[in-house]
């Protein structure tokens, strides 16, 4: 309250300075220099310096200086002009009114302290201010203002101001804040009367703040004397909505406030995971000064799998803040619930509760990997009261084995801390106990104890289990020298193997001895002890003979020394350490040597072999590697080859008197995969001891490439790089590349960089000469090239910007311009920018795509890109222009044309082209792919010509609907085929398919996916104009109607009309050909009744039941038996002697005797006993069977080909139980004798 009365009256005050500045040059007896100063030194506390001019003109000063017992104005350089001829109309006009540096200082005094408190009695009272005259102000700039030393603006200028009796109208006031990096316009109104009623409108913009789009739009009005209502809107970086209300003059200041946010996270403060983002976030708080301020708060954040709400419900005085509940939740279940008060007078005390319930923190927070340990509930309680502190808490957690318990209590004060207790239980009977205590003054002193029971390591690390008890001790002190007595000692099982944890340390008066190290897991031991005073001594044995021990993913054997000696001065050091058949996880190495000397003279060498070392099955290769030197010599040798890689360099350094480091690199040569790039000259890697490291001019060679850096190179602290590559090859990329893929071509590119402190800039172009794409298909030799004239690659960068540009040109793959502009600090990393494509041919896909020999069209397009990088917003239209499409397909596609309207992840399409002679179709529809696939097509054709080669040639037209919906297909519309003709001479291999219950055990089975949900409601016209068939001696017209609805079942009926089937010789008229469809499509019923009329005889057969089991019958008028029918249809007149066999044939070929009374009576009468009926084969070897018994001994088994004129005959003669004579004839012939064993 007493900041917002003094900034009032400051204000008050700096304008009725300016007023009186103002008034003063309407003296108009005041046109000297001495008669101005005069009156300028009158007015009581000014001071003014080095003014010249006058105020009736143009006035100046080196600084004017009011101060009063509350505050000090200091004005540096002011100046003013004005005219002077605006004073015959009454009015005051300054054109200009310039200040250099203007600063307030608010002033600490007693008296002030007493008016502060005079004034919080009683509530302020504006006067009303009544100018005599109006005042109109071109312009006023303020170079910078500074409060108590602090600069509040960089910059301010006023344009377009007047005051008319008690009204100011504001027409444009710009300010910048430099530290802020922020720019505002406001302009308004303000009465200086009758409460003093105003209203200001401003625009603020933070775009360089963070270096993102952010804009702030104010509104201020209502009464200074009563109330000021505030609306703020945020853009950009922030989406946020403020709305407040203020009696800013009254005793108390009491207000109203209320925020809304909407989708923010300050990643541009401090890196943060997405999980963070409040998704909507709504403050409320209304009160004032004397009682208070309730403060209510509702947050959602995003969360990594579901939403985390958040609730704040708190109070807050001047003296006092009660949190009466803070609320994190996923849902009632999963909650963490803070309370706390803390109050200010006379002296701070506070208490705070926490209930933790399974709330999933890595929702808020993830880990990657996550943590071992994961909380599952806790209640802490914390007191502060008298400068000492209380904590207690109480939680249960779990860990890789399961639950276990921890509760601990914790006092202290400024001086002192002590854990009473820390006790950690297991359900497995195992516990951690301990307490401890620290002093901190004068020095830091210490004391802890903990004891281990039975306790299971498992509980907190995932690889090691067992049991572990003992005990560890420490005190000790930290002043100007450590002294410590610490020790610890372990011992149980770990990984199923005995284990033992033994060590001390003491330290005292600058003496450290270790007297035993000991570390033991089944055969594996690490021992050791040591000593450090004015000299240095201590071995370490390491014998790992089965690391398996240790940890289950890690295997092998490791064996070494270390040895210390010397001093800290001059230390002397021996490692010795070898290791075979190492592996952890996908990571192996067969062997390894480590060998390390640094002797009395401080001179190092070091040898280090590893063999065979591989990663998953990606071979790494051998590595060999030799140092040696001391502090102002060194040498380096590494090889690594064998693998994937290879890799040898040599290096020589040394150390000058200025502790730089200047290295010497004599070798450097990388091979891999065709790619041999080898260092021309020595170069030199320099560490200099100011931090910067350079690396000088150097070149590699790669065949006829070159990658040079011609000048030298700064590494750090600011990276600059300058390198250009030239003449490299593209094909020798090609083990690289897919085995379908090659590229010729020659590349060049420049790439230089700066990285200094403010961000990267660059510039980094990339050519290649003419060249030529190359595709093959996987199972042929023959490459298609694919020529282009241009292809470059231009980056430009800057600490804000990064503007990509590509452009390709081809005479057949046609043009590509695209430009892409990424803000790389701002966040989610912004994009924007453009493509076009020129006449892209696709006519060069035609090798790639079976059955189409003719493939042409032109695709053009061009549109703009924006969002953020991981994911860009695409807006633009692409066009297909002048296709064919033409082959052995079903349809062809002539004067193909299309327009594809790209938005974001949608698409709308318009299409059409023409098919034979009076063919068309057009196809318009829209795609999704923001959640899954989701499509809508409608297709409409006419006269489409439609061609299954070789059986029809049929023209259809549709009208069709199409949808997809992520695993749903919708199809609804009507498909009319009024005309063509079917021929078919053979069914294709396809016909007969496997069983889908059969296995086919050298065949990989089929990974099972889940099948589409199809929805129909389509409409099938046939025949209404002419649709013939042709086929298996059959010759019709079909005609018909279907209706396939929901999961394929359909309805309606075909008709063959104007039948005649032929057959033997014979032709029979089809005289009803109905094939019923009421559910299954591949299920329907039939209805086909087909005759022979010989004379007064009508014979025929009739074929009724579903497709998959017809029941095929015979019948005659008059009524004769089925044989007699049977061969009136076949030979035209009753039965005779010697007929059987042909009839027998006829039935079979027919597929008439599997359901009827004929087999059985044509079966009796050749003398068959145990007749059989059968179909073997598939596909164009499908055959009619049929078995039986002669007597005991002999049987035969005749079959009749249904797609091929052969016939097979067996005979089977049983001469024993197990030995059986067999002749067959047809398209070959062969006897045979078989012994048959059964084995039980």
């Amino acid at each position: 309250m007493k900041l917002t009365l003094k900034i009032a009256k400051y204000a008050l005050i700096v304008i009725i300075l300016l007023l009186l500045l103002i008034l003063m040059t309407l003296v108009l007896a005041i046109k000297t220099e001495a008669g101005s100063r005069y009156l300028l030194n009158s007015i009581p506390n000014l001071s003014v310096k080095n003014s010249q001019g006058t105020l009736s003109g143009g006035w100046s000063a080196e600084e004017l200086i009011w101060q009063s017992e509350e505050i000090k104005i200091t004005v540096q350089s002011p100046s003013l002009n004005w005219l002077a001829s605006c004073l015959l109309k009454g009015n005051v006009c300054i054109s200009q009114l310039k200040v250099k540096q203007l600063d307030i200082d608010l002033l600490d005094s007693a008296n002030s302290e007493k008016n502060a408190k005079e004034q919080n009695k009683t509530a302020t009272r504006l006067p009303t201010l009544n100018t005599p005259v109006s005042i109109n102000i071109e312009t006023v700039i303020l170079d910078k203002l500074l409060i108590d030393k602090q600069e509040v603006l960089s910059q301010a200028l006023l344009k377009d101001a007047s005051w008319k009796n008690t009204h100011v109208t504001i027409g444009q006031l710009t300010l910048y804040n430099g530290q802020a990096k922020a720019n505002a316009t406001l302009k308004g109104h303000i009465e200086f009367a009758n409460n003093w009623p105003l209203e200001v409108k401003s625009q603020i913009e933070l775009n360089e703040l963070y270096q993102t789009p952010w804009q702030l739009a104010l509104n201020v009005k209502g009464d200074l004397q009563k109330k000021l209502l505030l609306e703020t809107a945020s853009t950009g970086y922030l989406d946020a909505n403020l709305q407040a209300s203020a009696c800013v003059l009254e005793e108390n200041l009491p207000s109203m406030l209320s925020l809304t946010i909407n989708n923010f996270i300050p990643n541009n403060i401090v890196e943060l995971p997405d999980t963070l983002l409040i998704k909507q976030l709504t403050l409320n708080a209304i009160g004032d000064l004397k009682h208070g301020f309730t403060v209510n708060t509702n947050s959602t954040f995003a969360g990594k799998t579901t939403p985390v709400y958040l609730t704040l419900n708190s109070f807050i005085t001047t003296k006092q803040i009660d949190v009466k509940n803070l609320i994190l939740k996923t849902t009632e279940q999963q909650v963490v619930n803070i309370k706390g008060n803390a109050s200010f007078q006379p002296n701070l005390t506070a208490d705070a509760s926490l209930d933790y319930h399974n709330f999933p923190w890595q929702e808020l927070y993830p880990l990657d990997p996550p943590p071992p340990i994961d909380l599952q509930t806790a209640n802490i309680k914390l007191n502060y009261q008298n400068d000492t502190y209380r904590a207690q808490l109480g939680a249960d957690l779990t860990g890789p084995a399961g639950n276990f318990k921890l509760q601990t209590k914790i006092t202290g004060d400024l001086k002192h801390l002590t854990l009473e207790t820390l006790q950690i239980d297991t359900p497995d009977k195992g516990n951690i106990n301990g307490t401890a205590t620290l002093d901190f003054t004068p020095k830091l002193n210490w004391l802890a104890n903990l004891n281990l029971n039975n306790i299971n390591p498992n509980y907190w690390l995932k690889d090691l289990t067992g049991s572990l008890s003992g005990a560890v001790q420490s005190t000790g002190t930290i002043g100007d020298t450590i002294e410590t007595d610490s020790k610890a000692n372990i011992q149980g099982i770990l990984n199923k193997q005995a284990t033992q944890i033994k060590v001390a340390v003491l330290a005292k008066q600058n003496q450290w001895h270790v007297p035993e190290l000991l570390i033991k897991v089944g055969n594996n031991t690490i021992t050791g002890q040591g000593e450090l005073s004015r000299s240095l001594k201590a071995n370490v044995n390491i014998n790992l003979p089965n690391l398996k021990q240790l940890l289950p993913t890690l295997t092998g054997n490791v064996i070494g020394k270390v040895e210390l000696l010397g001093s800290l001065e001059k230390p002397q050091a021996t490692v010795s350490l070898t290791g075979k058949r190492l592996s952890f996880e996908e990571q192996k190495i067969n062997g390894i040597q480590l060998n390390a000397n640094l002797n009395s003279m401080q001179q190092a060498q070091i040898k280090l072999q590893a063999s065979h070392i591989s990663s998953g099955t990606t071979p790494l290769g051998n590595l060999n590697l030799t140092a040696s030197g001391d502090i102002k010599q060194q040498q380096l040798s590494l090889d690594i080859s064998g693998g994937i890689l290879a890799l040898s360099t040599q290096i020589d350094s040394k150390q000058d008197t200025k502790q730089n480091w200047l290295a010497s690199i004599n070798k450097l040569q990388v091979d891999a995969k065709g790619q041999n790039w080898q260092l021309q000259n020595k170069t030199r890697l320099n560490y200099a001891h100011t931090g910067e490291l350079t690396l000088s001019a150097h070149c590699f060679k790669n065949g006829q490439a070159t990658l040079c850096a011609k000048d030298q190179q700064t590494l750090l602290p600011h990276p600059k790089i300058n390198y250009q590559l030239a003449n490299f090859a593209m094909q020798s990329l090609q083990p690289w590349y897919p085995e379908t893929f090659n590229w010729k071509s020659t590349l060049s590119a420049d790439i230089t960089l700066k990285i200094p402190e403010q961000g990267m800039s660059g510039i980094i172009e990339i050519k290649t000469n003419a060249g030529a794409f190359q595709l093959r298909e996987s199972t042929e030799d023959q490459w298609y090239d694919f020529p282009y004239q241009a292809l470059n690659v231009l980056v430009n960068l800057t600490s804000n910007k990064i503007t990509s540009t590509l452009e390709f040109k081809s005479t057949t793959l046609g043009n590509i311009h695209t430009q892409i502009i990424l803000n790389p600090i701002a966040k989610n990393k912004p994009i924007e920018g453009d493509f076009s494509i020129d006449g892209f041919d696709i006519g060069i896909l035609r090798p790639f795509i079976p059955d189409v020999s003719e493939l042409s069209g032109k695709i053009d397009g061009k549109g703009t890109i924006s969002g953020i990088l991981e994911k860009p917003y695409v807006s633009g239209k692409v066009t297909l222009k002048n296709g064919t499409v033409m082959g052995d397909i079903s349809v062809s596609l002539e004067n193909l044309q299309a327009i594809a309207m790209i938005e974001g992840e949608s698409l709308t399409i318009d299409g059409s082209w023409s098919s034979g002679k009076q063919g068309h179709a057009k196809i318009t529809g829209d795609a999704n792919w923001s959640n899954g696939i989701n499509l809508n097509v409608d297709l409409n054709a006419s006269k489409l010509p439609i061609i299954i080669a070789p059986y029809a040639n049929l023209e259809a037209n549709t009208d069709l609907k199409l949808k997809i919906d992520n695993n749903a297909l919708s199809v609804a519309g009507v498909v009319n085929i009024p005309a063509g003709s079917i021929v078919v001479r053979e069914l294709p291999p396809s016909t007969v398919t496997v069983s889908s219950d059969a296995i086919i055990v050298t065949q990989k089975a089929p990974e099972q996916t889940m099948p589409m949900k199809i929805d129909m409601d389509v409409k099938v016209l046939i025949g209404q104009e002419h649709l013939s068939f042709k086929g298996f001696g059959l010759t019709s017209t079909i005609t018909g109607n279907l209706s396939i609805t929901k999961n394929l079942f359909t309805q309606g009926e075909i008709n063959l009309k104007n039948g005649v089937y032929r057959a033997y010789g014979q032709q029979l008229n089809i005289t009803r050909a109905n094939i019923l469809f009421t559910g299954s499509m591949t299920e329907p019923s039939l209805d086909i009744e087909a005759v022979r009329v010989v004379d007064n005889v009508t014979a025929g057969v009739r074929v009724t039941g579903f497709t998959s089991q017809p029941k095929v019958t015979v019948f005659s008028t008059p009524s004769m038996s089925q044989d007699q029918a049977l061969s009136y249809i076949i030979f035209g007149r009753p039965l005779g002697a010697g007929d059987n066999n042909v009839l027998a044939q006829a039935a079979l070929a027919m597929g008439v005797a599997s359901t009827s009374e004929t087999v059985g009576e044509l079966a009796s009468k050749v003398g068959l006993e145990d007749f059989q009926l059968d179909a073997a084969g598939s596909g164009d070897d499908t055959s009619l069977t049929a078995s039986g018994k002669i007597n005991d001994k002999l049987s035969i088994h005749y079959g009749v080909s249904i797609f091929k004129a052969v016939n097979t005959i067996m005979l089977r003669y049983k001469l024993t139980k197990s030995i059986y004579l067999e002749a067959a004839g047809g398209t070959a012939s062969s006897l045979d004798i078989f012994y048959k064993k059964s084995f039980k």
